[in-house]
């Protein structure tokens, strides 16, 4: 009834249609090469294994737990595949934009990409000039100076805050230095935590050029700078980039004079130091420093400026005179602004409450200060 069907015999032509089915033999065995059991977590990441893990999970109910969190797994590997492979589109749209200097890399002025190059990007991507920079910038410096970080992205290993953490450690670096860096680090890179991999890479950068450390503080503290932007519910952000030493002073010294505040005072230690940098901030707290040509008594002055400022509404200090001041000349002698504890205490208080008030105004929005460092 049916013609028998002959056996295909070696020689014989192949057809096309059959011959496309040996190349997804062949990523099959790629992605099974391992002796391990292949999962969706530990598979190799690439556009077949995204289709699979996606047509696999499609009944996320009928999956146990332990296959949930493989499928996780999997997917942020797919996931940071598809970043590293737009990080390489990207190097190299920038590759086919020269720019004029090629030493300087993103950057807000002429680099290695082409003034208009983050126009292009940033208007495709619906993203800021100045983020697509950064994004075309950080490409440029994975393929050229980091390309062993790159591939690494591209297997799944690392997802984008870790490659990012990288490629900012190593960005004033040289290029025999930063890749020294890099050697220190990448091999544990994939099991540590971001905040684990960030202390590695300041240990690896001392390690790799100790006598440099003068010039990259320099050479960050230029991008120093101060930039508000908006929240939620009527409330902004403030904040500044400044150097590891003068964000802690001005840290210790909000914390100084919101514990100055009185374990009386409703807020919270946050909310404290919020009111009292937007009072210092906005003028409605000041500090009067003592004037060395007066012929007052130095003590006097000392606990009579501090608490100085029509604008704050401030209560006097107290009288060195009265018997029942309760000042204390040993606290907080060398800050500089205030050296007794009752003057921080009004201080805060008064500073507190000046800013509470004006935080209840409907014109006024919330912001909060932070030292980045």
């Amino acid at each position: 009834m049916f013609d028998p069907v002959s056996e295909f015999e070696v020689g014989d032509p192949v057809d096309l249609e059959l011959e496309g089915a040996f190349d997804w033999i062949a990523i099959e065995r790629e992605l099974r090469r391992d002796d391990e059991e292949r999962t969706w977590g530990n598979t190799v990441p690439s556009g077949l294994a995204a289709l699979e893990i996606d047509a696999d999970t499609r009944c996320e109910a009928g999956l146990s737990d332990a296959q949930l969190i493989d499928a996780i797994v999997g997917f942020d590997r797919v996931a940071a595949w598809a970043q590293a492979r737009q990080a390489r589109l990207l190097a190299e749209f920038a590759r086919r934009r020269p720019g004029d200097d090629p030493t300087l890399v993103a950057t807000d002025k002429p680099c290695t990409v082409s003034r208009f190059a983050p126009d292009e990007v940033g208007l495709a991507l619906t993203q800021a000039r100045l983020t697509a920079k950064a994004r075309l910038g950080r490409s440029v410096q994975l393929e050229q100076v980091l390309p062993e970080t790159l591939a690494l992205w591209e297997r799944g290993r690392l997802d984008e805050r870790r490659v990012s953490a990288i490629c900012d450690a190593t960005h004033y670096l040289s290029v025999e230095t930063a890749r020294a860096v890099q050697q220190r680090v990448l091999e544990r890179a994939p099991e540590q935590t971001l905040g684990q991999l960030k202390a590695a890479l300041k240990r690896a950068v001392i390690a790799a050029d100790p006598e440099g450390a003068a010039e990259r503080h320099q050479a960050a503290r230029r991008d120093r700078r101060v930039s508000i932007s908006e929240e939620q519910d009527g409330m902004a952000s403030l904040w500044a980039l400044m150097s590891a030493a003068d964000a802690q002073a001005g840290y210790q010294w909000l914390t100084r004079l919101a514990l100055g505040c009185g374990k009386d005072d409703p807020r919270g230690m946050d909310a404290r130091r919020a009111d009292l940098a937007a009072a210092l901030l906005s003028g409605r707290l000041t500090n009067a420093a003592p004037d060395p040509g007066s012929d007052t008594n130095t003590d006097s002055d000392t606990n009579t400026n501090t608490d100085s400022g029509a604008d704050s509404g401030a209560e006097p200090a107290s009288n060195p005179d009265d018997p029942d001041s309760d000042a204390d000349p040993d606290t907080g002698s060398d800050t500089g602004v205030g050296s007794e504890r009752d003057e921080a205490t009004d201080a805060g208080t008064d500073a507190g409450t000046d800013a509470g008030d004006a935080a209840d105004a409907d014109d006024q929005g919330g912001a909060g200060v932070g030292g980045a460092v």
